[in-house]
């Protein structure tokens, strides 16, 4: 019996047979599926002052660089840049300007604002509209004297500026000011001769975006939240306070910020504005694409798909500036721009 026992354990453990010559060989693992590249690309970094505002025409990528800051706080040496939208060297258009902001291309050129001198919170009313072709050569300047120029937009070769008005500084503080009530919106028929006025007497106008015949921003209103005006006529209150516009070209959109710890949100705005999507941290940048969705971008360096509420992508850094196309954004944050693709591959 105890031999017939130890026989079946040392079958038991003696090692199986090789396969036959002949028999099939094993089928190896799958190939993995070719990666996606990267959602997001850095097409241009090591830029020496960040991206203000952002523009696109088809091919080329447009931008503001606030300038150098001096000790007093004056920006200076401010200027309009452009590179391929597929990335290559950036190439500078305009140059040695004021603290230049707003920005908007059309027709061959590049139109965009100066907001002018500033130091310690002191303004000089030496404010400008200029354009200058998107190929570069001489800047022309098409508005003079305007009281801090800032966003400015095209539509059918005509020009819309808001004029975010001067401000008086507040005895005992070199950093605290008063807006006064002396900003504008004004229109440049055809891109020249005398501006138009739309809206005056404003304090503090912001948040520029047209559609195919109006002219919308934000008025704040002390202690009463914001107004969105059509021209000179409110269309809606938000409260608390509105902060950016951005429009598709048939809805209006605005951004609200959070206070005390709410979510900032982004509204689709009607008599009765209504909520698309939210984010706990501030929204910096705000972008509508025709035919396609609604984008922004928080100070947790997401950029996020307000028409679906879903982040696009993050680990952007401080996003302040955002223009998009049906297939991709580009996001201007820090010393970087960063493109994203929308859809996937």
């Amino acid at each position: 019996m105890r031999t017939a026992l130890l026989v079946l354990l040392i079958v038991g453990c003696s090692k199986p047979a090789d396969p036959a010559a002949d028999a099939a060989p094993v089928a190896s693992a799958a190939p993995e599926p070719p990666k996606k590249p990267p959602v997001s690309t850095v097409v241009a970094k090591g830029l020496a002052h960040p991206a203000r505002a952002l523009a696109m025409d088809a091919t080329t990528l447009y931008w503001t660089n606030i300038g150098k800051q001096d000790a007093s706080g004056h920006h200076e040496a401010g200027m309009v840049m452009k590179m391929p939208k597929d990335g290559g060297e950036p190439v500078a258009i305009a140059s040695g300007l004021h603290n230049p902001d707003g920005l908007a291309v059309d027709g061959g050129h590049v139109y965009f604002t100066s907001r002018g001198t500033e130091k310690m919170y002191v303004l000089d009313n030496d404010g400008k509209v200029m354009s200058v072709a998107t190929t570069g050569g001489d800047v022309k300047t098409l508005v003079d004297k305007k009281k801090q120029p800032t966003e400015i937009a095209v539509r059918n070769g005509d020009i819309f500026v808001i004029e975010r008005g001067s401000w008086t500084p507040v005895k005992g503080s070199p950093f605290a000011h008063k807006n006064n009530p002396d900003g504008s919106i004004f229109k440049l028929a055809g891109g020249k001769g005398a501006p138009v006025s739309l809206a005056s007497n404003l304090t503090s106008p912001h948040g520029l975006a047209l559609d195919g015949s109006n002219v919308y921003f934000v008025l704040d209103e002390k202690d009463k939240g914001s107004s969105i005006m059509n021209g000179n006529k409110p269309l809606t209150k938000i409260e608390p306070r509105a902060s950016l516009l951005a429009s598709d070209g048939a809805t209006l959109f605005a951004v609200a910020p959070g206070s005390e710890g709410a979510e900032s949100k982004v509204l689709k705005v009607s008599a009765a504005p209504t909520p698309l999507a939210g984010r706990p941290s501030n929204i910096l940048a705000l972008y509508a694409v025709k035919n396609g969705p609604v984008l922004f971008t928080t100070a947790d360096g997401e950029l996020v798909n307000a028409t679906d509420n879903k982040v696009v992508t993050n680990g952007l850094g401080e996003p302040r500036a955002l223009v998009a196309d049906e297939q991709f954004a580009y996001v201007g944050a820090g010393d970087k721009i960063h493109k994203v693709a929308l859809k996937s591959p």
